[in-house]
């Protein structure tokens, strides 16, 4: 993992791409490395793939005044969690009508939502931790 960390910082410095700190948070570390099977090369590609579209996409940054207009048509919502906790986001593809908004509006959207569930996530994973521990 501080290999990692090593290699990410060096590169965002070379390519001048600002990190996020949640970004090198340990749990989101190890879960790129387990989705690469632990291999370094792997995973250093992807979490620079990642980065990158951070970068270009700022997902962190979508409000939700942006998206409420897309919110409001009943397309996509939140449905309690999975046996693990983690939250459910329901898709209603054939609620999109390209009359009213653009796939780029939706996409808004759905990004927003995965960024608020693991917003959820992660308040939950912490609040169990620390229930846990006291």
């Amino acid at each position: 993992m501080a290999e990692l960390r090593r290699r990410i910082q060096h590169w965002a410095e070379d390519e001048g791409v600002t990190l996020i700190d949640r970004a090198f948070e340990q749990r989101v570390m190890r879960r790129f490395f387990r989705a690469r099977e632990y291999d370094l090369e792997r995973t250093f590609a992807m979490f620079t793939t990642y980065l990158k579209w951070v970068q270009a996409y700022l997902p962190h940054e979508i409000s939700l005044e942006s998206v409420a207009d897309e919110i409001a048509q009943h397309k996509v919502y939140f449905h309690g969690t999975d046996m693990q906790g983690r939250p459910n986001v329901i898709v209603h593809l054939s609620k999109h009508n390209p009359r009213i908004s653009s796939v780029d509006d939706t996409l808004q959207l759905l990004v927003f939502l995965i960024e608020q569930a693991q917003k959820m996530y992660e308040y939950t994973y912490s609040s169990n931790a620390s229930s846990r521990t006291a």
